[in-house]
């Protein structure tokens, strides 16, 4: 009979497959600086053409409170996340 793989198997399998991307974005978010973050939130908010239509809304537009005190602790934020996910990649490949 087959076997069936439960809710938990499922998540097993979706964390260890998609620690290497929260990896990729701990490092990103640890060696970027407050300064290339504002200037891609500004390349993202430029007009195009002449036509005043952003191509992205503002990427932190309500919650600016948290997000002055993630951009505050990025450091702190990216180290979290790497540790995250070599501790899902080792604890989960089995």
């Amino acid at each position: 009979m087959p076997e069936v793989a439960s809710v938990f198997d499922v998540l097993k399998y979706f964390l260890f497959w998609i620690s290497p991307a929260i990896l990729l974005a701990g490092v990103f978010i640890f060696f970027s600086a407050a300064k290339s973050y504002s200037e891609l939130e500004n390349k993202l908010n430029r007009d195009i053409g002449g036509i005043t239509k952003r191509i992205l809304p503002a990427i932190e537009t309500n919650i600016e409170t948290f997000h002055g005190w993630l951009l505050a602790r990025r450091k702190t934020v990216g180290l979290i996340c790497i540790i995250c996910s070599i501790l899902i990649f080792i604890f989960l490949r089995r």
